[in-house]
Parts: C-alpha cells; sequence; structure tokens
C-alpha cells in the first residue's frame, strides 16, 4: 500500500468516526430536548388568593373541600380563610365576595379575580 492510500484510509475512518460521534451527540440532545419534565418540576406549587363570589347553596366547608390543599385539614382551612377575611362566624351569603387561598402551579401563577361557580 503506497503513503496515499495510507493517508486516505486513515482520513476516510477518522471522517467516519467524527460523524458517526456527531450524530450521536445530536440525537443525544434531541432526546434529552423532547423528554418530558420530571414530575417534581411539575408538582411545584405556589399559594395565590383569589376572590370567589360566593353562590346560594354555597358553605365555607364545601368551598374547603373544593380549594384546600390535599395535605390540609379542612377545619384549619376554614379557620384561615375566616381570619384572612376577619369573619366572626362560618356564615356566608350568595353574593358574598370571599378570598380564598389556593394552591396553583408555579408556572401558571396570576393575579386573577375567579368567580366561583
Amino acid at each position: 500500500m503506497s503513503t496515499i492510500t495510507l493517508f486516505r484510509s486513515n482520513h476516510s475512518r477518522c471522517a467516519a468516526f467524527y460523524m458517526i460521534t456527531g450524530l450521536i451527540l445530536s440525537l443525544s440532545i434531541l432526546a434529552t430536548l423532547l423528554m418530558p419534565h420530571p414530575a417534581y418540576a411539575q408538582s411545584e406549587q405556589v399559594q395565590v388568593y383569589e376572590s370567589v363570589v360566593i353562590q346560594e347553596g354555597d358553605t365555607l366547608w364545601d368551598l374547603a373541600l373544593q380549594y384546600a390543599p390535599e395535605e390540609q385539614d379542612i377545619r384549619s382551612y376554614i379557620q384561615e380563610v375566616r381570619e384572612l377575611n376577619r369573619m366572626t362566624s362560618d356564615q356566608i351569603h350568595a353574593g358574598q365576595s370571599i378570598i380564598l387561598p389556593m394552591q396553583k402551579p408555579a408556572g401558571s401563577f396570576e393575579n386573577r379575580v375567579a368567580s366561583h361557580t
């Protein structure tokens, strides 16, 4: 084999090696970008306060069941709502507006007024 043939042969092997390595690296980066986000990143919650308009038949207990974080005791959530709204009893009335603490995913944090239905 001549020197030129050896050079071309080594050059071709080297080029093929770099092409395969580049292809593998590109596919790895693409796969990483297309993977779903880990569950821990999606479960991060922030506490927000939203105004809720009381509907006919609503009770603090019903609202607590709907809006309280799963790990919080319903009674303590109701107490928190009462203190937040300076309520002296559990009585609420249709049309009344109260502030409720809520847990929202960190990415959807927004200050808005929600009307309870």
